[in-house]
């Protein structure tokens, strides 16, 4: 999930959020007449994690709106069950031999849920609204690789100009700062999704979701309790969506989840408690899930204000002093794998780098941790203590736990451990004066490292960290201009080099999906995006 402000690369699992309507605002009348659901209707019923922040796809930045927002909206491509990019709303495209320059033809069948066409202008409407600074649009950082946009979102140059134009009602141009390899994969993102040209308004609060392009329309918000999405019936491919309704069930303990999924009040699970997955694969083989993709948990360090302001001593000390091998096997249970970098393997065209003391035994890593923890902390008349923050989250609680007793038995550092209600927690994030160390996930937008190493970027409010080195933006700058893919990579690894020298954050661990699927279901595949539309999933009767 990203920060509410104006560059992030989106992603997210845990990333700050913008609410961008009013969820407990009545559905729209279109919505209102899908009623309740009938015993020939075929409904599935997917965990959510949590509520979203919003389902407008230009202002939410959390992983549990975007996971809605595909079901409800369609961008320029799309993907297929398996993850491999296709044609969305776009029938096709070409790109301009200096890899600069993009023309995508839509589909004239294209339909909002209203029954209008799906014009080049809502696409135009929609990507000049994300880079605007009046939005505040957590996912336009996204953007920046179009023309124009940097300048747009400092209040430089208005969004009128940005290298987006309509060529006519079904075809768009898209012009690029530097050619973008993987641009067709990021425009999959919701955040690219067109804007209706004249969104609903509730209780004076404007509802970009109410009327939607994708397989599904919305129908109902309760909030905490549930959200429910129907077959849009003006959708281009409709004949190809076999689900009627789709129900999303925001339940963020992995433990009540499960238990949910056992009395069958589930289709598919969000997660699976670590401690269920022994005894899952002896029991239920068949309907246990689990598959690496890439995101990464790590410990975000304010680097503004002190203990880790100026000390990279305490910063490296902390990181040695984790057993990660012990988190996986003991705490984890094996359903997450150690990180000693930020970017995680099977990224493609990568090769991920990591801490040079990864393969050193553990003994001699704390032994090193104690002395540059005694260097840090000379002088110091009292004790150090870190208040650690993250968003409710019962897997994420167990590990900081663990990370803490680490500390204490290694170091002797004292740890508050302090929870936060998952909106209150992306806001904290925010502001650099209320935390020194919080838990932090990114789930990449598309496949490349970029979408890692931009979060660190200076300028970029996803960086949330402060982390600020010249050397490290001119890396990333200097491989947005390179077309060479192994001479990119390697400009990649020294940025992620650069980063784990500095110790800029502290890596946990990768992440592996677990996923807990019904028998009823047919179709479900995991994708390296971990990411799962309705509309390629069928019920078994």
């Amino acid at each position: 999930m990203v920060p509410s402000r104006a560059f992030a690369p989106l992603a997210l699992l845990g990333l700050l959020a913008l609410a961008g309507c009013d969820r407990s605002a009545a559905p729209d009348r279109a919505a209102q007449s899908a009623g309740t659901p009938t015993a020939a209707e075929r409904v599935l019923r997917r965990g959510n994690g949590g509520d979203p922040g919003s389902l407008d796809p230009q202002a939410g930045a959390d992983h549990y709106g975007q996971e809605i927002q595909r079901d409800l909206y369609e961008g320029l491509t799309s993907e297929a069950a398996d993850g491999l990019v296709i044609p969305g709303v776009a029938e096709r495209w070409s790109v301009s031999p200096d890899g600069l320059t993009y023309r995508f033809v839509l589909r004239a069948p294209a339909r909002w849920s209203d029954g209008s066409p799906v014009l080049a202008e809502h696409f135009v409407a929609a990507f000049r609204r994300a880079v605007d600074p009046r939005t505040i649009s957590p996912a336009a950082d996204l953007f920046r690789v179009i023309a124009n946009a940097e300048g747009i979102v400092l209040g430089q140059l208005e969004a009128a100009e940005l290298g987006v134009v309509a060529l006519g009602p079904n075809e768009l141009e898209v012009r690029l700062e530097n050619p973008v390899p993987f641009f067709p994969a990021l425009v999959t993102h919701p955040a690219f999704s067109p804007r209706h040209p004249s969104p609903p308004v509730a209780r004076g609060v404007e509802q970009p979701y109410a009327v939607s392009n994708g397989p599904y329309r919305f129908h109902e918000w309760i909030p905490n309790g549930q959200i429910v999405v129907v077959r849009n019936p003006h959708y281009w491919d409709r004949a190809a969506v076999q689900i009627d309704r789709v129900v999303y069930y925001p339940i963020a303990a992995e433990s009540e989840e499960f238990l949910r999924y056992r009395a069958g009040d589930l289709d598919i699970t969000a997660a699976v408690p670590a401690n269920q997955i022994a005894n899952l694969q002896r029991e239920r083989p068949g309907e246990l899930v689990m598959a690496p993709y890439l995101g990464t948990y790590f410990i975000g360090l304010n680097l503004q204000r002190t203990p880790f302001f100026g000390n990279a001593d305490l910063r490296r000390a902390l990181s040695l002093a984790i057993d990660r091998d012990a988190l996986a096997q003991q705490v984890l249970k094996g359903t997450q794998a150690p990180a000693y970098g930020l970017v995680p393997a099977g990224t493609a065209g990568f090769e991920p780098q990591s801490h040079p003391w990864a393969s050193t035994p553990i003994e001699e890593r704390r032994a090193l941790a104690r002395t540059l923890y005694a260097r840090a902390t000379a002088g110091h008349t009292e004790p150090i203590r870190v208040r650690l923050i993250y968003g409710s989250s019962q897997l994420v609680r167990s590990v900081l736990v663990a990370v803490a007793a680490m500390w204490k038995e290694t170091l002797g550092l004292e740890v508050e451990i302090v929870t936060e209600e998952f909106r209150v927690y992306l806001d904290t994030q925010r502001d650099p004066n209320r935390w020194e160390a919080l838990r932090f996930a990114w789930v990449a937008d598309y496949n490349d490292a970029s979408t890692f190493l931009e979060l660190f970027r200076q300028g970029n409010p996803s960086n949330v960290f402060g982390y600020a080195n010249p050397r490290f933006d001119a890396l990333l700058a200097q491989a947005q201009r390179t077309l060479d893919p192994t001479a990119r990579a390697q400009l990649l690894q020294e940025a992620e080099r650069l980063l784990l020298e500095e110790q800029a954050f502290i890596p946990v661990f990768h992440m592996l999906s677990k996923r807990l699927v019904s028998p009823r279901v047919v179709g479900f595949q995991m994708t390296p995006l971990n990411r799962i539309y309705s509309r390629h999933l069928q019920l078994r009767d």
